[in-house]
C-alpha cells in the first residue's frame, strides 16, 4: 500500500515521495536487529518527520490498534512536540487488516491521535471521491484501507481506495490552478522576459562563432521556467531565484571586462536583482496562501 499511495504523491510534480519502514520490537532489552535492513526500504528515523514536508503513516490492524513498532516509534518523538516542528504539517494514515471486520477505523483514529497532539493537519477520503461508495474490501473516510484476508490477498483483489487515486488525496497543495493576479507574479514575468530580450539582443549584435553561441547558451535557460510561472507553480518560484543569481554574475562581469556591452550588462544586472527580489517575496507569499 505504501508503494501505491507514493505513486499518488508523486503525480504531484510538486512533490516526491519518500518511502520508510520500521524494525519490529522485542521484549529483549538488547538490539535484535540490524540498523539497516537487509532488503527493502531503509528503517524511518525520528529525525525524518522534522525534514519532511507531509506525512503519511500506516500500519497493519492489531485489535483494532496500530502495530508496536509504530506506537514505539512515535513515542519517541517528545521532542518534536516539545519545539512544535511539526505543526502545520499535512498528514495523513492507511492501513490493512485480514479481516472486514478487523478495526480498520479504529485503526486508523489510533493513528491520528499522536499527529492531532503534535498539530499536524489531519486529511482523509472525501466523499468527492466515487470510488468511496463503491469499494468492498476496505476504504474509509478517514483514509485508505485494505482487506488482506487471511492469506493476504494483493491490492488489485476487488475495489479498495489504496490505489494511486486515492495516494493523490494526500498530496501537496498543488499551486498550478491560482490566477496570475499578484502584482509580484507580474513583476517575476516582466523581469523574466526582460532578461530574455536582453540575451536575444545580445545574440543578435554580437559577431565572431564563440560569441555567437555563448549569446545562444545564455538565452535557453531563460525558457525553462516560463511554463512553471504561467501556471503560478510554487517550486519553480523556489529555483527562480538560483537563476537570477547566474545572470546577475554575468552581467557584473559584463559590466567589468567588456566596455562595449555597458547597456547589456546594465540591464542584464538590474533585472536580474528585480527577479531575485520579487521571486523571494512571490514564494513566500505563496507559501502562507498554499
Amino acid at each position: 500500500m505504501a508503494q501505491q499511495i507514493g505513486l499518488g504523491v508523486d503525480s504531484n510534480p510538486d512533490c516526491e515521495s519518500v518511502i520508510r519502514c520500521l524494525p519490529g520490537v522485542s521484549a529483549n532489552t538488547e538490539q535484535t536487529q540490524a540498523l539497516i535492513p537487509d532488503t527493502g526500504v531503509p528503517f524511518a528515523e525520528a529525525s525524518d518527520l522534522e525534514d519532511c514536508n507531509a506525512l503519511i503513516i500506516g500500519s497493519p490492524g492489531y485489535f483494532g490498534n496500530m502495530a508496536a513498532p509504530l506506537k514505539y516509534f512515535l513515542d519517541q518523538t517528545s521532542q518534536y512536540w516539545l519545539s512544535g516542528a511539526l505543526i502545520g504539517k499535512p498528514a495523513g494514515v492507511f492501513t490493512s487488516t485480514s479481516s472486514l471486520h478487523g478495526g480498520q477505523e479504529s485503526v486508523l483514529l489510533s493513528m491520528m491521535l499522536p499527529l492531532l497532539h503534535h498539530g499536524m493537519l489531519i486529511t482523509g477520503i472525501p466523499y468527492s471521491e466515487s470510488a468511496l461508495n463503491q469499494t468492498t474490501t476496505g476504504a474509509t473516510p478517514y483514509g485508505p484501507s485494505h482487506l488482506a484476508g487471511q492469506q493476504g490477498n494483493p491490492l488489485n483483489q476487488g475495489r479498495n481506495l489504496s490505489l494511486p487515486g486515492a495516494g493523490e488525496t494526500y498530496r501537496l497543495p498543488d499551486q498550478s490552478t491560482q490566477p496570475m493576479t499578484h502584482p509580484l507574479q507580474l513583476v517575476c514575468l516582466t523581469s523574466l522576459i526582460g532578461l530574455l530580450f536582453c540575451q536575444l539582443s545580445l545574440f543578435l549584435s554580437i559577431q565572431g562563432s564563440f560569441s555567437f553561441y555563448w549569446a545562444l547558451i545564455l538565452s535557453l535557460p531563460l525558457l525553462l521556467p516560463l511554463k512553471g510561472m504561467l501556471v503560478n507553480r510554487l517550486y519553480t518560484y523556489k529555483w527562480i531565484g538560483f537563476l537570477a543569481l547566474f545572470y546577475f554574475c554575468v552581467g557584473i562581469s559584463e559590466l567589468v571586462s567588456n566596455p562595449a556591452l555597458q547597456l547589456y550588462a546594465y540591464l542584464t544586472t538590474m533585472l536580474s536583482i528585480v527577479l531575485f527580489i520579487a521571486s523571494i517575496y512571490y514564494t513566500r507569499f505563496l507559501r502562507l496562501n498554499s
